[in-house]
C-alpha cells in the first residue's frame, strides 16, 4: 500500500461533505488545481476512483461512499493526536466544527456565539 497524506484525505472529505471540489479548495485555502492533484493522488494511494467528477457532475463512487466514514475519523484521530501534545496553557485558537440539528443550533449554540467568540478571539 502506498503512503497517505493527511492533506490528501482532508481534500477528499471536504469535497465529499460540501459536494464540490471547487468548494473544499475555497474551503482549505488552496488552488482548485492543488486540491485536483491532492484527490488523484490519494485515488492513486487507494488503487481506486472515489469521486465520479467533470464539469457537471460530482458524485461519490460506492468505494469513495465506504472511504468517507474512515476519512472523517482519520481527521478526527489527527486532530485528537495534536491536541494530545499541544501546549494548552495558551488561548484557543483554530477552527471548531460543530455538527447539530438546525434547531439545537439555533436554540442552544447561536445564542452562546458571540459572548463564547469574544473570549476567544483566535478561534
Amino acid at each position: 500500500m502506498n503512503d497517505i497524506d493527511v492533506g490528501d484525505v482532508r481534500v477528499f472529505e471536504r469535497a465529499a461533505t460540501l459536494g464540490a471540489l471547487a468548494s473544499a479548495a475555497r474551503a482549505l485555502h488552496v488552488g482548485r488545481s492543488t486540491a485536483t492533484r491532492q484527490l488523484l493522488r490519494l485515488e492513486e494511494a487507494v488503487g481506486c476512483r472515489l469521486i465520479d467528477r467533470d464539469a457537471r457532475n460530482f458524485v461519490l463512487t460506492q468505494e469513495g461512499r465506504a472511504f468517507l466514514p474512515y476519512a472523517t475519523r482519520l481527521l478526527e484521530s489527527v486532530g485528537d493526536a495534536v491536541a494530545a501534545v499541544r501546549p494548552s496553557d495558551g488561548p484557543l485558537r483554530g477552527r471548531i466544527h460543530v455538527a447539530a440539528p438546525m434547531s439545537f443550533a439555533m436554540r442552544e449554540l447561536v445564542p452562546h456565539l458571540p459572548e463564547f467568540l469574544a473570549a476567544h478571539p483566535q478561534l
